[in-house]
């Protein structure tokens, strides 16, 4: 693969050196199939390939007439390895450098979103001036995903629910509740499911209660 060096000595400034670097690179990442052969040769090419074929499968549902929804879990990781693919395995990419990695993802959901979608995350919390705000947003290095989502909801786990004498649970283990519902703003806020009742068909009856159930199987 193409590392900047390989421009030592030919009068490139050591930034020039860089993107030229990027570009041979990306110009390589654009040659892998999405159903192409494992690449091995770094860690860019390698999640470039990972990802096309996680992407090739989602094309190829969201063709299929016999598939109404279509799940990612979790996505935040989906997302993750897209970064890498753009970008090789660092952290160090600052926001504004992330064109092409926010395109991606950008066109990959607007290709498969005339299917429902389920797009899962792990839990960050939220800090101001170097302290946490007791609220939560989705870990993903895609900051866009409100933009894309119809209804955010947070799914909670109470490890130690209130039990009667007989042992009986008199409060659940799991809560649904919404954090943002474009679609039902009455919602946002509220604890909706619980336990064995959150289930993707409950919510979204919920939230487009004059749709059939149907639709959301």
């Amino acid at each position: 693969c193409i590392s900047p060096e390989k421009f030592a000595g030919k009068g490139y400034k050591p930034e020039d050196m860089d993107k030229k670097a990027a570009m041979e690179m990306e110009a390589i990442s654009k040659s892998i199939r999405l159903d192409g052969a494992q690449m091995d040769c770094c860690a860019q090419h390698y999640y470039r390939w990972h990802v096309n074929r996680v992407k090739s499968v989602a094309f190829r549902m969201a063709e299929m007439d016999t598939i109404r929804t279509i799940g990612i879990d979790t996505f935040g990781q989906l997302v993750e390895d897209m970064l890498f693919a753009n970008y090789g395995r660092t952290d160090r990419i600052m926001p504004l450098d992330k064109k092409s990695f926010n395109q991606e993802v950008r066109d990959f959901l607007n290709a498969i979103s005339h299917k429902n979608l389920i797009l899962t995350h792990h839990s960050a919390d939220i800090w101001e001036d170097n302290k946490p705000t007791k609220k939560t947003k989705p870990a993903s290095s895609f900051s866009k995903i409100g933009h894309y989502t119809s209804v955010a909801v947070q799914q909670s786990k109470n490890d130690k629910p209130r039990l009667d004498r007989d042992g009986n649970k008199l409060e659940p283990v799991w809560t649904l509740k919404v954090l943002d519902c474009q679609a039902n703003t009455e919602l946002c806020g509220l604890e909706l499911l619980f336990d064995d009742s959150i289930q993707f068909g409950q919510l979204a009856m919920l939230v487009y209660p004059d749709s059939n159930e149907e639709d959301w199987s």
